[in-house]
């Protein structure tokens, strides 16, 4: 019979398996809810988001926990491949390195590298008139965001699709100024510079909300007069 650790709200059964953040299978025999409880502790306080994705096998023997970003990166990706997206155009930053990662998996999509995000805006706005479909643009936060700025507002102008996914800050770099952020008078704000001409600008705020934004944004997008939109993820969400 299973126990349950009231603490953490989770089974803990003989053979309790838990993917850490190396990606480790830790066998846990006789440990039971206390190396539960101490996993989970290590894992926030290394900023590992704690949505985790629980599966039991088919006798319930089995909690496979993954990092939640881990999970979310994938989910990307095959959303993505889903949709038909075979290019994805932009620059490689810090905020967005892990979604490469993710992408270098894919046998679908080709990441078309450039020098620079506003020669990567105006690819993807001549990838979407020639194909007729949104294109993807993916930008680094703060600079990158700001040189994409031209490319993107062209393809607005012009009723072009246009999904933009930038990365952000992690969550809780919010308010202190971190390295690359433009925040002088609201905190964690900057993806509000592309109010002005985008259809939307999304922040996701929440890992579970990244599914429903991204077809929103592809849907908006395309639908009614065209247009580009945004989506704003801070790193620790991908």
């Amino acid at each position: 019979k299973a126990q349950h650790d009231p603490a953490h709200g989770l089974s803990v059964d003989t053979r309790l398996h838990l993917a850490a953040g190396l990606g480790r299978a830790h066998d846990l025999h006789e440990g039971g809810a206390d190396h539960v409880g101490a996993l989970l502790e290590r894992l926030e306080n290394e900023r590992i988001s704690p949505g985790f994705s629980q599966q039991l096998d088919a006798q319930g023997a089995h909690l496979v926990v993954l990092r939640a970003d881990e999970v979310h990166l994938h989910q990307l990706v095959k959303y993505l491949e889903a949709r038909g997206v075979r290019h994805i155009f932009g620059l490689c930053g810090h905020t967005n390195i892990a979604v490469l990662a993710a992408l270098s998996k894919s046998k679908q999509i080709k990441f078309i590298n450039t020098r620079h995000e506003q020669v990567a805006a105006h690819a993807a706005d001549g990838y979407a008139r020639a194909t007729n479909k949104a294109s993807v643009l993916l930008t680094h936060l703060s600079p990158g965001l700001t040189n994409a700025a031209t490319g993107v507002a062209n393809a607005a102008l012009d009723s072009i699709p246009m999904v933009v996914i930038a990365g952000d800050v992690p969550t809780h770099y919010y308010g202190k100024h971190p390295h690359q952020e433009v925040n002088l008078h609201a905190d964690a704000s900057q993806y509000e510079i592309y109010r002005p001409f985008v259809k939307r600008a999304w922040r996701v705020d929440s890992p579970h909300l990244l599914p429903e934004i991204l077809e929103k944004a592809f849907t908006l997008a395309e639908s009614g007069r065209p247009g580009p939109v945004l989506v704003d993820v801070p790193m620790d969400i991908f």
